[in-house]
């Protein structure tokens, strides 16, 4: 095998790799696999017509992201969703996200290509939330609204910021899905964001402000009745 061929077999198992990693890192995050639920190596290998080995690696990325607990000569556990870490989490994000975007109302400019782009784009991700919702497709209404929540984020300029929330959503997004079918706040969550895009348009800082933090206690409102009501997804 010459170095080219290894370079490009390489490259594509560490593609198939991410590949698994990425598919089955959606379906825990949407619980679509439950917490709590065994998931095996030669299970996940059948599925997706592939050895072991691709799945091994996806696993430990998994494990790494607190998704996945190995169990030695049994496979994985997937974890159970943790009240503690989702608090924290809520908090996190909350601090986060008011200050990306109260930087990108300061930024707005409605001459600037850069603002004219972002507004073409979270006005589309709005409109595709709204035919989501008509289908009851929570898995694609929970991704456009972190792809709205992004593109702000990336507009204010701010990478590491942009790259932090979006590595601490995990334990966040799976109490989202499961809020989404509990209590049906979509309606709401889409207006919300079409508020906060007019306060950003007229840069209106306190408007900005009021709004985010309106908009991300929709679960934190109704997230005590969730741990009581599936309680048998979450640990303290």
């Amino acid at each position: 095998m010459n170095a080219n061929t290894s370079n490009a077999f390489e490259l594509d198992r560490n593609t198939l790799e991410n590949q698994i990693y990425k598919e089955l890192k959606n379906r825990i995050v949407s619980v679509q696999i439950l917490p709590g639920q065994m998931i095996s190596e030669n299970e996940m290998a059948n599925k997706f017509s592939v050895s072991r080995t691709p799945i091994r690696q996806a696993f430990f990325r998994l494990s790494v992201d607190g998704l996945l607990e190995i169990m030695p000569q049994r496979g994985a556990l997937v974890s159970f969703i943790s009240k503690r870490k989702v608090r924290e989490a809520q908090r996190i994000r909350e601090v986060l996200e008011l200050e990306a975007f109260t930087e990108a109302a300061g930024k707005w400019d409605k001459t600037a290509l850069e603002s004219i782009t972002l507004l073409g784009k979270a006005e589309m991700l709005i409109t595709k939330q709204e035919e989501e919702i008509k289908k009851l497709d929570y898995y694609e209404f929970t991704k456009l609204d972190e792809e709205f929540h992004d593109c702000i984020i990336q507009f204010s300029g701010n990478l590491s910021l942009a790259y932090i929330v979006k590595e601490m959503r995990s334990h966040l997004n799976r109490l989202r899905y499961i809020e989404l079918q509990e209590a049906h706040h979509e309606a709401t969550a889409i207006l919300q964001h079409r508020a906060l895009l007019l306060a950003i348009k007229n840069k209106d800082d306190d408007g900005v402000s009021k709004i985010l933090i309106d908009h991300l206690k929709l679960v934190e409102n109704f997230r005590e009745f969730i741990f009581k009501k599936r309680a048998e997804l979450f640990i303290d």
